[in-house]
């Protein structure tokens, strides 16, 4: 089975260019989490915008944070990885954690 039939575009790019995507994919992500809690400072107030901010934001270092964890583990398994593609998936990792831990803690405390 070639590269290209096993996972479609991102499969058939370079081991290297893969790797080096994956970092700034998991930065990203960790940039987009702070903004989950931008209901912090308004929290007395009831302004539409807010909600879809944090949904958008969690939603998306979500999807991110994800799209680094597995994009690293096809660089680890095609080319054994390197030190940015490491640290890559260990950030992806960590925001998935962040994002969701914060909501179950949310879930637990206000309830």
């Amino acid at each position: 089975m070639t590269t290209a039939t096993r996972g479609g575009y991102i499969a058939a790019m370079q081991p290297d260019r893969r790797a080096r995507l994956v970092l700034p994919i998991a930065v990203i992500a960790r940039l987009l989490w702070p903004l989950s809690y931008a209901w912090v400072p308004t929290a007395g107030r009831n302004l539409a915008w807010v909600s879809v901010l944090v949904q958008i934001a969690e939603i998306g270092a979500i999807v991110l944070g994800i799209a680094a964890v597995w994009l690293g583990s096809l660089v680890t398994r095609d080319d054994g990885g390197s030190r940015a593609s490491e640290r890559g998936v260990r950030l992806g990792l960590l925001v998935v954690v962040l994002v969701v831990g914060g909501n179950l803690l949310g879930q637990a405390l206000f309830r």
